[in-house]
């Protein structure tokens, strides 16, 4: 019976430095995966302002360009004063008096002709996205119709 006392006594202290061994480990690799956790969250945040740049850049090109090519584009040249693009696919119109005396599809028609203008100079994605912009026409500071909220390619005009 010693010899199976002695047998059992060593395997259970064999198996207790192997929990122990196998706990010590499992901690170190737990650890680990911490630090690499904390790594990752470091580098996100650092990320993230490059694209606020990027995203602001992209913006005020954007309006550079449909200020320099607005004189160019038919139709839209004649009835539109000034685009303020706000990004995202959110437009602002200043339109002139010619445009007011227009029927509700003449008018229709100007907003879709000003819908592709935008987003052929625009360089934001979310614009690109969707082929659709979420339009306000405006004459002197008072409202004259906009893109329904739901349905930007159909307008609602006052």
């Amino acid at each position: 019976m010693s010899k199976l006392k002695k047998g059992f006594t060593a395997l259970a202290i064999s198996a207790v430095a192997l929990s122990l061994f196998g706990c010590s480990n499992n901690k170190s690799i737990e650890s680990s995966n911490k630090t690499t956790k904390t790594e990752k969250k470091a580098t996100k945040k650092p990320a993230a302002k490059p694209k606020k740049k990027q995203k602001a850049f992209q913006l005020k090109d954007s309006q550079k360009s449909m200020t320099s090519e607005l004189p160019n584009t038919p139709v839209v040249k004649d009835y539109v004063l000034k685009i303020k693009y706000h990004g995202d696919g959110d437009v602002d119109i200043s339109v002139n008096n010619s445009f007011n005396s227009l029927f509700e599809d003449e008018k229709d028609t100007v907003a879709e002709k000003v819908n592709t203008f935008v987003i052929s100079y625009s360089e934001d994605l979310e614009a690109e996205a969707d082929p659709y912009c979420f339009l306000t026409f405006t004459h002197n500071g008072s409202l004259v119709g906009h893109s329904k909220q739901f349905s930007h390619n159909e307008y609602k005009w006052q």
